[in-house]
């Protein structure tokens, strides 16, 4: 998946300077989840999948999607974010936190089955593989 926009801008902040790990997180997680959860955004926009295609509000989106991020930046972050490792750093965490949110909610029986549901699934494994996201 190529670099987000969404993720590059969330980064201004740290382009400039080095972050902590709390600081980096506590710049991106509200970016992500709500990048992610967003149940209006246009049906063309890959992230529509997390809300439409599970059987979620947009609380427990948000508090899943927040757990999910959490974790993930626990496991891929090491020491300080800069400039030369921010947006990566997001895309991972983003897609990571996409993957659990989705193996989850799937393990509870709350994937929505339908061709919409398939064929967003399926380009979204498409974008992680492509990017060597497992």
């Amino acid at each position: 998946m190529a670099r987000s926009t969404s993720f590059v801008l969330a980064l201004g902040v740290l382009v400039a300077c080095r972050a902590s790990k709390r600081d980096f997180l506590d710049s991106i997680e509200p970016k992500v989840v709500a990048l992610l959860c967003d149940h209006d955004r246009p049906a063309n926009e890959l992230p529509i999948y997390y809300r439409k295609c599970f059987d979620v509000d947009e609380v427990q989106c948000i508090a899943i999607m927040r757990r999910d991020v959490h974790t993930c930046a626990d496991q891929l972050v090491r020491g300080t974010v800069d400039e030369s490792n921010a947006g990566k750093l997001a895309d991972r965490i983003g897609a990571c936190a996409g993957t659990d949110y989705e193996l989850e909610l799937e393990r509870q029986g709350k994937r929505i089955r339908s061709d919409a549901c398939d064929i967003a699934r399926q380009a979204y494994a498409n974008a992680r593989t492509s990017t060597g996201q497992p």
